[in-house]
């Protein structure tokens, strides 16, 4: 029997007891474990568990797992602790057909399961049924009355029996309340507030929480009901629907909704090429639109200003270094852009050959060629990333992928690239991954981005908001830094990676959130050194005595963990900020104690320096456990015969579902296709007042320590911008309305205010871009980026539209006037 819930949920009770009364073995997981499938799936191969319990939001979660399969010596998992969909019943079958499914139901109140149910697929019944009374328990369904209602009819369902508490202590009130005499039983029975029927067969079935009932407009709803439609969807793998007090004692519906599968469902599979597609034509309009604008390199910040001239030339002088230091001679470019890291790396070497998907690019590197010595022999093709035809199997010693997997739209895309990549790569060549952003920062870089745009006035809740929902809405594709390592497990040919923070004095986005990976394929692995890692925090380390203990001790190798990270001050104690209960509540009281605040963080380039006056070479890298923003630095003396690739690999990393180790760039295009289609599909079967005023997509449902649905939570998860306010001015104009039309479909949500802020919404730079070409292509308008920051509101902006369509107008009649 596997122990993996919580001491504080009345369910570990038998899961303590069941072993010793039975004589199995008892097997502990570890704290916290119940929330990680990976981990769950490698302890039940490991130890041979037989049974375990699952509260169904969290199996949902364990039979989505790839490793389900290595689970053979599971013989029976318990369900109890919410109502099992009849859906999820199914598909437990389909993933463990030889495994049986028990459904309890029973609450805290009446020692922890009062009814059993063994499942069965292909189940002729409409939901799963909690089944019969265990022994000495008794289950009356009664109707307010407190009478018996017959076979058939919903009522709520009382429980008495030996099982039964005592009352709540402390709480007579309650207890009076809950705990109530009856002609029926010479005992109290317990008032659960479940909402249940009777079959004819004598089993019993769950309907819903009488408190789920709800007045809406003077209709009584089940959100029950509204759930079991949204389920018959074939996009929906799970869904929650709450309701909410937006204004005026308006009530509105909320509908959470997980999609069907870990990748793109299969409600999607028909329009993932258009959705790839415009994903790379987006990507491709901004390069060429870069291409006719400037010739210098040029990258946007969140402000809407392009990051200094000197800031680009620092990144680039620091990848260049970095794929010299590879001494490269026969190299493939994906993605060479502009020819920035191109015109720099070709003339090193003997054979250079660069790919992109746009012509627009590639024209200019063209010209490049014909102005700047030594590009000659450079190869140019016209194609996309994941495009190897024609080139030959270990041909190149040297990959190059710099700034661009980003625009990737999944991680199974970048997998592809890189399997092929691999397989051009000779025996002992590199692969260098440059400029990926950190998805271990992800939350870190959006707390950056709505700091930055908020006003002093935002409470703590809202920043919270904004951030989550930009984090939803992000389109660039972020990989975690251990995906890289994980790599190994999956490439034979790989045999060492290195993962390594951005060089750069300046602190902006690319030096903050980003980071390169070397990869060599295919030689002889050398023997990693054994490292020994002192934590940088609990040994009380600076600069100053780090230098000393290198002077004096002289090790040949030396490495410090969770080094706190200069460059992210302010996001770090930002986070710090949002997860704790203090008072503040306010960004503008939030920034007065920020200017208080003193930091013990170290720059990394300070430890770069140190190269200068210690024999020592220095890795900068991002750890397994580095998800505070901290990173790790390792230290090898000059005199040791190795490389520093060579010197450590984590074996620790376990290989999970590759899904992990990413976002999903698409998610805001899945839900504008998604959101109109369960809107339409609810609008056949349910009337008008039961249908969401908002849905919302999750990856996950959120769930409480016991693995329960955490309703506090989805209700957190709700940007205020998606519910109707006071405030609300609806678009009265033409330009207004088509405008706001943009707005929402950019945006995915479900309705723009002219006076609404388009950042304030979860808009962001590359969103930005969108507006301005959909504005380009509705109103024949060439408007520029920085235009949306100056005017991020419908009304604002229209009045441009407005002056700029009356204008080319008149030219237009102009014309025609001087042809006649």
């Amino acid at each position: 029997v596997l122990q993996k819930t919580p001491f504080s949920f009345d369910v570990s009770v038998w899961e303590f007891f069941w072993p010793l009364l039975a004589g199995s073995r008892l097997v502990v997981a570890k704290p916290g474990g119940h929330k990680d499938s990976n981990y769950l799936i490698n302890l039940i191969k490991q130890k041979n568990i037989t049974t375990l319990h699952f509260v169904p939001s969290m199996l949902q979660v364990f039979i989505q797992d790839p490793g389900l399969e290595n689970c053979h010596s599971l013989k029976r998992v318990i369900c109890s602790g919410e109502a099992l969909p009849l859906e999820l019943q199914e598909r437990f079958f389909t993933h463990l057909p030889m495994v049986e499914l028990h459904n309890l139901y029973g609450p805290t109140e009446a020692a922890i399961d009062v009814t059993y149910w063994k499942c069965q697929p292909n189940s002729p019944f409409t939901q799963v049924p909690i089944g019969r009374p265990i022994a000495n328990i008794q289950i009356y369904i009664l109707d307010p009355h407190q009478n018996i209602v017959p076979i058939g009819v919903p009522g709520e369902l009382h429980i008495g029996g030996v099982g039964l508490a005592r009352g709540y202590l402390n709480r007579a009130d309650l207890t009076a309340e809950k705990f109530i005499k009856s002609n029926l039983s010479d005992e109290r029975l317990y008032k659960t507030g479940d909402l249940a029927r009777y079959l004819p067969d004598g089993n019993i079935e769950y309907l819903d929480r009488i408190d789920n009932q709800i007045k809406i407009r003077g209709f009584r709803i089940e959100l029950g009901e509204i759930e079991a439609a949204l389920g018959q969807h074939t996009a929906v793998r799970e869904s929650v629907v709450i309701c909410t007090d937006s204004h005026a004692n308006d009530k509105q519906l909320i509908a959470y909704v997980v999609s069907g599968s870990d990748d793109l469902t299969q409600f999607f599979d028909n329009s993932r090429q258009e959705l790839y597609s415009g994903q790379i034509s987006q990507w491709e309009h901004v390069f060429q639109e870069s291409v006719h604008s400037s010739s210098t390199p040029q990258d946007f910040t969140y402000t809407g200003l392009a990051i200094p001239t000197e800031e680009m030339h620092d990144w680039v002088d620091a990848s260049i270094n970095a794929i010299l230091a590879l001494q490269p001679q026969h190299v493939l470019e994906i993605g060479c852009g502009t020819g920035l890291i191109l015109s720099h790396i070709a003339p090193h070497c003997k054979q250079y050959w660069g790919t992109d998907f746009s012509s627009s690019v590639l024209e200019q590197v063209e010209k490049l060629k014909c102005t700047v010595e030594n590009l000659k022999h450079i190869r140019l093709l016209n194609r996309k990333a994941d495009d190897f035809s024609t080139i030959d199997s270990e041909s190149f010693d040297t990959v190059i992928l710099n700034s661009v997997i980003q625009y990737f739209p999944s991680i199974t895309y970048l997998l592809e690239v890189l399997d092929k990549a691999i397989k051009v790569v000779k025996p002992g060549g590199y692969i260098f991954v440059g400029d990926v952003r950190n998805l271990q920062l992800h939350k870190a870089y959006h707390v950056s981005v709505q700091l930055y745009q908020a006003q002093d006035s935002l409470s703590k809740l809202e920043l919270e908001q904004r951030v989550e929902q930009a984090m939803v809405q992000e389109e660039e594709l972020l990989i975690d830094p251990i995906f890289f390592m994980a790599l190994k497990q999956h490439f034979p040919k790989i045999n060492n990676v290195q993962i390594y923070l951005k060089r750069g004095h300046h602190h902006n986005e690319l030096t903050r959130f980003r980071y390169d990976i070397i990869i060599q394929v295919g030689s002889e692995s050398s023997k990693t050194m054994e490292i020994p890692w002192q934590d940088w925090q609990n040994h009380h380390f600076s600069l100053s005595n780090l230098r000393q203990h290198l002077l004096d001790k002289q090790p040949d190798i030396f490495g410090l963990r969770h080094v706190p990270n200069a460059r992210l001050n302010t996001e770090t104690l930002a986070l710090e900020w949002l997860d704790s209960d203090e008072p503040t509540e306010t960004v503008g009281h939030w920034r007065k104690t920020l200017s208080k605040h003193s930091f013990s963080s170290i720059e990394p380039e300070d430890f770069w320096k140190l190269t200068t006056e210690l024999p020592y070479d220095v890795t900068i890298t991002w750890g397994n456990t580095n998800n505070d923003g901290s990173y790790d630095v390792l230290f090898k003396h000059q005199t040791v015969q190795t490389h520093l690739f060579d010197t450590f690999e984590d074996k620790s990393i376990l290989s999970k579902p590759w899904h992990h180790y990413a976002n999903n760039p698409l998610y805001s295009q899945q839900k504008r296709k998604l959101v109109p289609q369960l809107r339409h599909f609810l609008q056949n079967q349910l009337p008008e007042y039961m249908i969401p005023s908002v849905f919302v997509i999750l990856e996950t449902i959120p769930l409480t320590p016991n693995g329960k649905i955490d309703r506090q939570a989805l209700l957190l998860s709700v940007n205020r911008s998606q519910l109707p306010k006071e405030s609300f001015v609806a678009p009265c104009t033409d330009n207004e309305k088509l405008l706001a039309e943009i707005w929402v479909n950019v945006l995915g949500i479900e309705q723009v205010g002219i006076h609404d802020n388009f950042f304030e919404l979860g808009g962001h730079s590359l969103l930005a871009t969108q507006v301005i070409l959909r504005i380009r292509d509705t109103f024949e308008l060439e408007l520029p980026l920085q235009l949306l920051f100056e005017l991020p509101t419908v009304a604002k902006l229209s009045v441009v539209i407005e002056k700029k369509t009356q204008k080319n107008t008149t030219s237009t009649l102009d014309r025609e006037v001087i042809e006649l």
